[in-house]
């Protein structure tokens, strides 16, 4: 109780126009406050660095290898998370749960920067020019039965790409406008996949694939587990061609 001490209880009553009593019992109730208040936050921290400060530790040396690298690999919350979950199953931590809130603290406590994107992305598509086309559409919809629905569409696959964005290490963080990229974010190798599903999603149409090469390397030794079709940008530009080999090859194939 030191505060009371050193504090001059008169003046203090003087100056805030309340009684001698008022103010040591105001005193009093704060260093019992701040007692409290330490003795937590040791326990917490005793808490912490006995079951996970070795799972913290590897983390951050991870991310910092990561990133030191001459060409600085992204780091991303799902990579964080899946090394802290196999570090934490070696080391025999059964109650560690690798969440988001946990990386948050770590990242703050280490001096990691927050994620931050590594290049731009494209615009989205401006839903107002298709209304009519879509009223149009579910009006003919309404005929049918919804399992009988079927949903196609397409998606691009850069199978070389690295992620876009990365957590810092430390000695990147007052740099991190400057945050190195490597040739890997921009490659454009891709494929094209295209995905068909009816509307009560019961019933889903395999996988079908469209790529450049006449004969890929990868699939020499094994062929293609997914119905493949050569097209010179491995884009679906909806040809007879490529909507005839769809429609015979792959969707009349599973549907009745």
């Amino acid at each position: 109780m030191g505060t009371l001490t050193y504090v001059n209880q008169a003046l203090l009553a003087r100056t805030y126009n309340v009684t001698n009593k008022t103010i040591k019992r105001t005193l009093l109730s704060a260093e019992k406050v701040k007692h409290q208040m330490m003795s937590s936050l040791g326990q917490s921290k005793r808490k912490r660095s006995i079951k996970f400060i070795a799972i913290e530790e590897k983390v951050v040396a991870f991310v910092s290898l990561l990133r030191n690298r001459t060409k600085p690999l992204p780091v991303t919350l799902s990579i964080v998370k899946e090394y802290a979950e196999q570090v934490a199953q070696n080391l025999g931590g059964k109650d560690f749960r690798a969440s988001s809130g946990w990386w948050e603290k770590v990242r703050k406590r280490n001096g990691i920067g927050k994620s931050v994107k590594l290049h731009g992305e494209a615009g989205e598509v401006d839903c107002e020019q298709i209304k009519k086309k879509i009223l149009e559409i579910q009006m003919l919809l309404e005929k049918y039965d919804p399992e009988q629905i079927y949903n196609c569409d397409e998606t691009g696959l850069y199978f070389r790409s690295i992620p876009n964005a990365t957590y810092t290490a430390p000695n990147e963080v007052r740099v991190r406008k400057r945050t190195r990229a490597t040739k890997a974010q921009k490659a454009k190798d891709r494929v094209t996949l295209i995905t068909c599903t009816n509307a009560t999603d019961t019933h889903k149409i395999p996988l079908a694939m469209i790529g450049k090469a006449e004969n890929p390397r990868c699939f020499r030794a094994k062929s293609c587990p997914l119905p493949y079709k050569v097209q010179k940008n491995a884009w679906n530009d909806y040809t007879y061609t490529l909507t005839k080999w769809w429609f015979h090859d792959v969707y009349k194939m599973v549907v009745s």
